[in-house]
């Protein structure tokens, strides 16, 4: 199966899918939510929560059914075993300790679905991890200035779902056979990774010099972006509510947890069946 032929052969029609999904992602973001409390108005938080998880708990088992024979067959199914793993280990962390509530999932299929139509344009696991990251921050940017969602913090969480999502999106191509591509050597300032961070960097520094920006504000004091309106109380912070409890990732943690996904997803390239040398 050629990922490449689900799409076409024309690198603007590619990018122009992308961004099409991309916006349908991001943009209805308030519709989708009346839309699914209407839909589960009647039900429980906890009967919401399960069926949630059934869903994910049945396709994350038809998966793996559709997929035995690809991963039987993989010259390296040992290391596709551990990324399964990991990528599961990933899932229940993020249940067990990171939802609010466990619709949240569709980050999951969100941006797996993101990676996947990236994956003809790109061809390179550890350019869509780092892209697929900033395009996640950037969704999660316009919910907090945008929709005002009256969350008191920038939510690193989400962005965290995304890039794991985008993850299971490249393992999943990596299983049934697409090529990637494995680049020579170059220097670190002519990587995409190194090249977003360091304009993500700059922009938040002109922001921050110019006192547009900061992460945790004095009170009253007029700022554009902060990524605290009210400053947590420690690293874990759970939420006041009956149907709450969740961990907020502050800045430092939620940032090495995105980055380490998207780092140990990136290596996938290295892996066969799927190495084309530049």
């Amino acid at each position: 199966m050629n990922p490449c032929s689900l799409i076409g052969s024309n690198k603007a029609i590619h990018f122009l899918v992308v961004v099409i999904y991309y916006l349908l992602v991001v943009l209805p973001h308030a519709i989708v939510g009346r839309k699914l409390n209407a839909l589960f108005e009647n039900y429980s938080r906890a009967t919401y929560n399960l069926i949630i998880l059934s869903l994910v708990l049945v396709g994350l088992c038809l998966g793996s059914w559709l997929l035995k024979e690809k991963i039987r067959a993989h010259p390296d199914r040992s290391v596709m075993i551990l990324y399964i793993l990991f990528s599961l280990i990933a899932l229940s962390f993020c249940y067990g300790l990171l939802f609010v509530i466990n619709v949240e999932a569709i980050h999951f299929v969100q941006y797996a679905f993101l990676a996947i139509l990236l994956f003809p344009v790109m061809k390179s696991c550890r350019n869509i991890m780092s892209l697929t990251i900033l395009l996640g921050a950037m969704d999660e940017l316009y919910q907090y200035l945008v929709l005002d969602t009256k969350a008191p913090y920038y939510d690193f969480n989400d962005v965290l779902f995304d890039a794991i999502g985008a993850g299971l999106g490249l393992l999943f191509l990596k299983v049934i056979g697409a090529k990637t591509k494995l680049r020579s050597p170059s220097p670190w300032w002519k990587k995409l990774e190194w090249q977003l961070t360091l304009a993500v960097s700059v922009i938040l520094l002109s922001l921050y010099a110019t006192d547009l920006f900061a992460v945790n504000p004095a009170v009253g004091e007029p700022i554009f972006f902060t990524l605290f309106k009210k400053a947590p109380s420690g690293f874990w912070t759970y939420p006041p509510g009956p149907y709450a409890r969740l961990h907020i990732l502050t800045p430092i943690p939620g940032l090495l947890l995105i980055f380490g996904v998207g780092y140990i997803y990136g290596l996938l390239d290295k892996f066969r069946p799927t190495i084309e040398l530049n």
